[in-house]
């Protein structure tokens, strides 16, 4: 069984496992593992894959770093209405020279430096778009595990993608 996990503005994303539906007595519900790290982790594998940046990305991208369409703008050099007018088509890609700076302020801003390297040279891979589904996985680290690339909790129960 999956769950859609449409909340977090990303129209391709399953949980396979990691989450719980309850009912409450204000309706059903779904509790998430390690919930704090989920989005964190979407962001970072949207960030890292060469696919183009559609609007829904921009959106999600731009929540995590919790910026306003005008902070966004100002730091792509563009107006609050283009960015405005990305988000608003969630499946149209946005010009490469904004994916790429997009990518680049996020990994910045959240990476470590070896995850700022791996998105630079992965910027002239970027081609089509992301995939139309993207299917994640909870699983306990071990400790004698590597820490993930984009883990800045130094391991410990994360989320990562299904492997194809």
């Amino acid at each position: 069984m999956t769950y859609h996990y449409k909340s977090c503005g990303l129209d391709y994303v399953y949980l396979l496992n990691g989450y719980e539906e309850k009912e409450t007595p204000y309706g059903s519900g779904v509790s998430f593992r390690a919930a704090d790290k989920l989005d964190n982790v979407l962001a970072s594998m949207v960030v890292a894959t060469p696919g183009r940046l559609r609007g829904q990305e921009v959106r999600f991208i731009r929540s995590m770093l919790d910026l306003s369409q005008k902070q966004l703008a100002d730091r792509l050099g563009v107006s609050r209405v283009t960015v405005a007018r990305w988000e608003g088509k969630s499946s149209t890609p946005i010009p490469g020279a904004a994916d790429r700076l997009l990518r680049m302020i996020y990994a910045i801003e959240m990476f470590t430096a070896d995850g700022v390297e791996h998105v630079y040279s992965m910027l002239t891979e970027i081609s089509g778009p992301l995939p139309e589904r993207m299917e994640m996985v909870y699983a306990a680290a071990s400790s004698e595990e590597e820490p993930e690339l984009f883990d800045n909790n130094g391991g410990g129960p994360t989320w990562t993608k299904k492997a194809a």
